[in-house]
């Protein structure tokens, strides 16, 4: 993650500056299954939340949280690209 404005947002989370990111779309914050994984990691750590405005994805209810924690590190974000096609809510 060698973006400069991503790592200040990390720091801002990990000093609770930020307790939510809100992005467009996924992709806005990371291309990388990988790196994506590793920020979602760092965000429950921290105990702040991630809404993608144009996918299905909100961290921020009770159920989408429990969900996140029920599956690997990378499945949310399967989840996401799938969303279209099973019609998750």
């Amino acid at each position: 993650m060698e973006r400069p404005a991503l790592r200040r947002l990390l720091a801002d989370i990990q000093t609770k500056k930020v307790d939510c990111v809100v992005v467009y779309k996924v992709d806005r914050l990371s291309r990388s299954v990988y790196d994506f994984a590793k920020i979602m990691e760092i965000l429950e750590k921290h105990g702040a939340t991630f809404v993608s405005v144009t996918q299905q994805f909100n961290t921020a209810t009770s159920r989408a949280a429990c969900r996140t924690g029920l599956f690997p590190q990378n499945y949310p974000i399967c989840r996401i690209f799938a969303a279209p096609l099973l019609a998750v809510t």
